[in-house]
């Protein structure tokens, strides 16, 4: 509740007062909440950790109480060489007892855990035979989420499995026709019931989205800055142009559980592009796609500061909790961004560095935090830099220099397809007008 309604200082008090009076926790109720709290306190955690270490050695524990003390040691960026082993070892014994969710929750911590390949084996060969066995449900969807999940832990871990791979892209078939059919029959409902009809909407700014490459049942789709793929805090919604601007009526358009076909986002004031689903099986299929690493996202990026050639990676952790600022540090969602130096520019404000930058994970503001944290933040960025430097950066572009120009990806017969978008006209001509040096 404390953590619901951001009661942090509440929340951190409970836990305090648990200690002084003797409450009894369950065996890791204590790291899991110190990890969903993003507590930092040094102390706390490792008193949390080094009793987690007695009790795994002291009795065997339910699978739910190993997944959630695998998942906060992860958050919390434990690197006990005695847990994590023993966490490991006594994971794998149990691993056919685990919930299906609870798999995914132990899949992340095994991934960032210095003792976590061979458990990340016996959670890919779980989850496959658990596929044969379960995977024609009536929860397909949750089973598919769950899924990727477990890909994409294991992706970042680079220990993937072509049995565990190929098991997912079977299930994605069997999800994505079966939504596709359910959704068509409530639509059609929804049309003979006057409850659902064609929007029309006139869009605000002068910029409007437009396609930049056409398939049968995906398209990309270029967002100008300003417009929100979705969710409403914003006047243009690339939702709502993209019903307005589909040839054919498609289901997963107006599904805002499908996050209406978009397969990723981008934040409110960057631009570039964005793959988009016309059908649940294709929709179903990038999402694996994206799990797996197999969705290349390149983006051009203008930061403060002369970025030295040797920086090619940031690897910090990052934390956020609702809208506000996304944190970055020792603790948080394991994060990797690399990066290129491409040009150094002076201009009258500054040095700069133009770079080109690719995401293996998709954390909420990933690129623009990781590199405030490094002390190079991007150009314009209101949230990440002070007033006064974002009123200094308008001499240079009137939007956030952040531009996802390259989209690489595969459509449903497995070949590939490139999109490509150059910097946009006005993020150019700020850029050559600068004095550049190599």
């Amino acid at each position: 509740a404390c953590e619901k309604y951001g009661q942090l200082e509440q929340a951190l008090k409970l836990l305090w007062d648990a200690e002084d009076f003797d409450v009894n926790w369950t065996s890791f109720s204590l790291p899991w909440a110190l990890a969903r709290l993003g507590v930092s306190e040094p102390g706390l955690i490792h008193t949390s950790f080094v009793e987690a270490v007695s009790k795994l050695r002291l009795m065997r524990h339910a699978p739910r109480d190993l997944s959630l003390l695998s998942w906060s040691s992860s958050m919390l960026s434990i690197q006990n060489p005695v847990l994590l082993a023993v966490l490991a070892r006594e994971s794998a014994l149990q691993i056919s007892k685990f919930q299906l969710d609870d798999l995914a929750l132990l899949a992340w911590g095994a991934a960032t855990s210095v003792s976590g390949s061979e458990l990340l084996t016996a959670i890919q060969d779980e989850t496959s035979a658990r596929i044969s066995r379960d995977g024609t449900g009536s929860e397909l969807e949750t089973f598919l989420d769950t899924v990727c999940s477990v890909e994409w832990a294991c992706s970042f871990a680079d220990q993937r499995r072509e049995q565990f791979e190929s098991a997912a892209f079977g299930l994605v078939q069997t999800t994505g026709r079966t939504s596709e059919h359910s959704s068509s029959q409530r639509c059609l409902k929804d049309i003979a019931d006057g409850t659902l009809c064609q929007q029309s909407k006139t869009f605000a700014h002068m910029r409007e989205p437009h396609y930049i490459l056409h398939l049968s049942d995906r398209v990309v789709v270029l967002k100008p800055p300003e417009w929100e793929v979705h969710d409403e805090h914003t006047s243009n919604q690339l939702s709502l142009w993209h019903q307005a601007m589909a040839p054919r009526f498609a289901p997963i358009l107006r599904d805002n559980i499908h996050q209406y076909g978009f397969i990723h986002r981008l934040d409110v004031p960057n631009s570039g592009l964005i793959l988009a689903a016309r059908s649940y099986e294709a929709y179903s299929h990038m999402q694996l796609q994206l799990a797996v690493g197999n969705i290349v996202r390149d983006y051009a990026i203008l930061m403060h500061g002369w970025v030295a050639s040797s920086l090619r990676k940031v690897g910090a952790r990052v934390y956020w909790r609702d809208d506000g600022e996304t944190t970055v540090g020792g603790q948080g969602k394991a994060s990797t961004t690399d990066l290129r130096a491409q040009k150094h520019v002076l201009h009258q404000i500054g040095a700069f560095t133009l770079a080109s930058v690719r995401i293996r994970t998709g954390r909420r503001h990933q690129i623009r935090s990781h590199f405030a944290h490094v002390g190079h933040p991007v150009v314009r960025d209101g949230m990440y830099t002070s007033s006064i430097t974002f009123l200094l950066d308008s001499s240079i572009c009137d939007q956030n220099f952040l531009h996802r120009f390259s989209l690489l990806f595969k459509d449903a017969d497995g070949n590939l397809h490139r999109a490509g978008n150059p910097l946009s006209s006005g993020l150019l001509s700020s850029f050559v007008s600068s004095t550049s040096k190599r």
